[in-house]
């Protein structure tokens, strides 16, 4: 397998594995709410939201760029991100660590013919919100899901 084909096997599901595995297995302080709380994104225009598990799967209409995880796991931080990512290989291209939301966009390979990613984490509540973008997002889409990711907020569903 050439770099190229491992910097892609990166994307979605090494993304949100690297996730789970950045935060500890003990629940942050306090709960995750138990009441009929979901999630509330912004979302860009043509770009749909559908329930997949417990979190969400976002992108243009007919394809997923993002899918976001709720957790009651803590918030890491931003060096403990960078260390994972960094250990697979990737060049970082834009970090953030700013009150309750921790990100890191990426170029897939280090010549740049990879792609872009972006894995993030968000402080919502008494929970975090952990974002990681699939394979395949084209650098626009990158952008709109670290943006999208950055604003993430909890509100009640209705029934």
């Amino acid at each position: 397998m050439g770099p190229s084909a491992r910097a892609l096997a990166l994307s979605l599901a090494g993304s949100l594995a690297l996730l789970a595995c950045l935060a500890p297995d003990a629940p942050s302080a306090s709960p995750a709410p138990e009441a009929k709380e979901g999630l509330r994104v912004g979302l860009p225009e043509g770009w749909v939201a559908t329930p997949a598990g417990t979190g969400l799967d976002v992108g243009p209409k007919g394809r997923v760029v993002l899918q976001l995880e709720p957790s009651a796991r803590a918030l890491p931080s931003l060096e403990a991100l960078l260390q994972q990512l960094t250990v697979q290989g990737v060049r970082v291209t834009q970090k953030d660590e700013t009150g309750g939301f921790v990100g890191v966009r990426y170029a897939l390979s280090l010549d740049g013919g990879g792609g872009e990613g972006f894995v993030g984490v968000k402080r919502v509540g008494a929970r975090t919100v952990w974002c990681a973008t699939t394979g395949g997002a084209s650098g626009a889409e990158v952008a709109e899901a670290y943006a999208l990711c950055r604003e993430v907020a909890v509100g009640a569903t209705a029934r």
